[in-house]
């Protein structure tokens, strides 16, 4: 989405560069630091001890936010709080990154470089499929700049890794393991009646089969788990910063997620470039009780607007909705898993004519309830009902 000609860069820069503000400075007696002009260069060295006492100071960037607009309203006393950080510092026009868009000028913003240097030209580039050579394959296809989602193993993220690479020595160690314990503790060590640590044995190897059971189901299908790249090169500056023992922490940082090891000294929290629940860079949900707005609209630019009514509750304010969440991969993963078990016995060489048939009829009318299932099945995506109550004399509204 293209901004205006002094977006991101220009008023991140003048907020937070142009108006960088002491706010643990120096006492009165003692002259104020000048402001920054932009964080260009790595600073030098400092010891941890001399970087502890210099002042706070915090940085503003609003996305897209337009000088002339906001000088506007400044003079027209709109922005009061903005009024009084410009006189504190300095406020002035800056020019914005080329193309002006938000990917760029916080890439930009971040590391100091242009985007030759950070490799974030717009919100889309291209790439390429490629096959096990690595050689490319095919048209170009689109590939967000905010971070573009791929599959990495899941061995790292599971709890035992085992249950995924030998799923049946997994489920046999699982029940093997308590009921052997469990009988020769009982029978060999305290002496108790063999038929008594048989049964107890037993139903403790039961309780493995259903633990090994919910490791196993809880892999992937395909033993992958999403993962999220972040395009940008370059150093943040902020590194900088950690490297000299100064402090930082940032709140909604845009362009640094996944977040990296950013350092002892600094604690960040991910902002533009986060993926929602739904796995969407920006998806947005409006509930409306226009009278105008018939049904549930889906918008061009990927939100939902939402239509309800208050009609329940005592007074006729509350409206019950549902919060749409992330697709059902639980759901999903089932449906591969069976027309994949349908495939393989289909394959099997010692079918006979009426078993091949039969396997055939369940798969096509497997493949046709995913199919079903993907164009907007019942439990495709996760829903949270809520209500929420309007008072209207007071302009709020609760949620339930």
């Amino acid at each position: 989405m293209a901004r205006r000609p002094v977006p991101l860069l220009a008023i991140a820069l003048l907020l937070g560069a142009g108006l960088v503000l002491s706010a643990a400075g120096p006492t009165p007696a003692e002259p104020a630091p000048a402001p920054l002009a932009a964080p260009v260069a790595a600073p030098a060295a400092a010891p941890a001890a001399q970087a502890a006492d210099a002042g706070k100071t915090i940085v503003l960037g609003f996305d897209g936010m337009d000088y002339n607009l906001t000088r506007q309203f400044m003079d027209e006393g709109l922005l009061p709080n903005l009024s009084r950080l410009a006189e504190a510092g300095t406020y002035q026009r800056l020019e914005t990154s080329n193309p002006a868009q938000s990917p760029v000028s916080w890439a930009v913003f971040n590391t100091g470089t242009n985007p030759g240097k950070t490799g974030v030209g717009g919100f889309v580039s291209r790439t390429f499929k490629r096959n096990e050579d690595d050689e490319r394959e095919g048209i170009p296809l689109p590939q967000p700049m905010l971070g573009f989602p791929t599959e990495i193993a899941a061995d790292e993220f599971v709890a035992v890794p085992m249950a995924m690479e030998n799923e049946m020595a997994f489920l046999g160690l699982a029940v093997g393991a308590p009921l052997l314990v469990v009988f020769v503790l009982l029978s060999l060590i305290f002496k108790l009646p063999k038929l008594l640590g048989i049964v107890l044995g037993l139903a403790a190897g039961a309780g493995g089969w259903v633990w090994g059971m919910e490791q196993v189901e809880a892999i992937p299908a395909d033993g992958k788990v999403p993962y999220e790249i972040n395009p940008m090169q370059g150093v943040n500056w902020w590194n900088y910063l950690d490297d000299a023992g100064v402090r930082l922490t940032g709140i909604q940082v845009a362009s640094t997620f996944p977040p990296d090891d950013e350092g002892p000294n600094t604690r960040l929290l991910s902002g533009l470039g986060v993926k929602d629940i739904g796995g969407s860079p920006g998806s947005w949900f409006v509930y409306t009780d226009d009278p105008w707005t018939v049904g549930n609209q889906t918008t061009s630019t990927q939100g939902k607007i939402m239509k309800v009514f208050f009609d329940e509750g005592a007074d006729g304010n509350t409206a019950k909705a549902k919060l749409v969440g992330p697709k059902n991969w639980f759901r999903k993963a089932w449906f591969e898993r069976r027309i994949e078990a349908l495939q393989e016995q289909s394959e099997h060489p010692g079918l006979t004519a009426d078993e091949a048939a039969a396997l055939a009829a369940q798969l096509e009318e497997a493949e046709a309830d995913f199919a079903t299932w993907n164009r907007g099945g019942e439990d495709k995506v996760a829903e949270a009902p809520f209500s929420m109550t309007v008072d209207r004399a007071a302009k709020t509204v609760s949620f339930d």
